[in-house]
């Protein structure tokens, strides 16, 4: 009834929806608390912010019958519609008018890790790498230290954005063979992603992706030269930049006029950025995690742990070590 690919899929999907159970154990225990870290007591960036800007649309429609498109109980009250991080638009945030509050949201961090990790397994697979590596790829990815430890900092609309990069890649894999549906597609993963709540990643990307197209169209070498190619290619990443644009408009345009009001209109400086940034002790976290504390004692550079936090996991640093030692290269992948 169903193809051998399909298969292979859905159990891609099944191993890495059970790994992402075995990460979240401790909810496994507890279904209905709340996902942690150690720090503070429990107390993070989900239980003291994230849970009232999940729960709020709901309050606001049930008990004031009015759309949430103010939120008087945060900063002293604050736009909600056109604020880019009360996630309004974002899909899967809709899930919230059902009720669920607190326990549900533990849950869409873990689903939100595993939606990365499949991903990242078909990011592999378009590759033409095998099934297992596939696989390999997206419990690293699900399971990195530095997702985690977002997670048990509470960073809920972190971690919805950080879902959805494997995703575009996936598509950008698509974009660049000249796929029918690869500019729509792109143009539906990068809006998804600046709903979702935190844009920075967005943009990061975006520009990201860009360089990528740059280089394929500078670099002739690196890529198929088929007559029309290089123009086809530029047409296609503007289009679906344009469509990018158009859809997000809707809450882009709401945001920069909201900021404009703003006390931090004029952003921050590079000093004041600096104090939350790496500095070179960081480096240290590749080969111990905890080489400068954990989440209760952190003493490195930037304020906080899950902040400038360096380590990706030992499977992940020994596979990148390999890969340079070997040298090995994909002709079809020019990146």
């Amino acid at each position: 009834m169903f193809s051998p690919k399909f298969r292979q899929n859905l159990i891609a999907g099944i191993v890495l929806g059970t790994f992402a159970l075995i990460v979240a154990t401790p909810l496994l225990r507890h279904p209905h608390g709340l996902l942690v870290g150690p720090q503070f007591d429990g107390r993070n960036d989900l239980t003291s912010i994230f849970l009232v800007f999940r729960t709020w649309p709901r309050q606001a429609l049930e008990t004031h019958g009015q759309l949430p498109l103010w939120n008087p109980f945060f900063l002293s009250g604050t736009p909600w519609f056109g604020n880019p991080q009360s996630g309004m638009l974002y899909p899967p945030n809709w899930i919230f008018f059902l009720g669920g509050g607190a326990w549900l949201a533990s849950w869409m961090l873990i689903g939100h890790l595993w939606w990365g990790g499949l991903g990242v397994y078909f990011v592999v697979r378009r590759m033409d790498w095998n099934w297992g590596a596939g696989v390999l790829g997206g419990c690293a990815y699900l399971a990195a230290p530095f997702l985690i430890a977002q997670t048990g900092e509470g960073h809920y609309n972190q971690i919805c954005v950080a879902a959805w990069i494997p995703w575009a890649f996936f598509v950008f894999e698509g974009f660049r063979k000249g796929s029918r549906y690869a500019v729509p597609s792109l143009a539906l993963v990068m809006a998804l992603m600046f709903f979702s709540g935190h844009v920075q990643e967005c943009y990061y990307l975006a520009f990201l992706l860009t360089l990528s197209v740059v280089w394929a169209v500078c670099i002739p070498h690196e890529h198929p030269t088929s007559p029309g190619y290089r123009k086809r290619l530029l047409g296609s990443w503007f289009g679906a930049g344009a469509i990018t644009v158009g859809l997000v408009a809707v809450e882009s345009l709401p945001q920069f006029l909201n900021s404009k009001q703003s006390v931090r209109s004029e952003g921050l400086s590079l000093e004041q950025s600096g104090t939350i940034s790496l500095g070179a002790d960081n480096f240290r976290q590749l080969l111990d995690p905890f080489a400068l504390g954990g989440p209760e004692n952190y003493h490195g550079a930037g304020q906080f742990f899950w902040e400038t936090f360096f380590h990706f996991g030992y499977t992940i640093l020994a596979l990148a070590l390999l890969g340079l030692v070997l040298q090995r290269r994909n002709p079809e992948i020019w990146r």
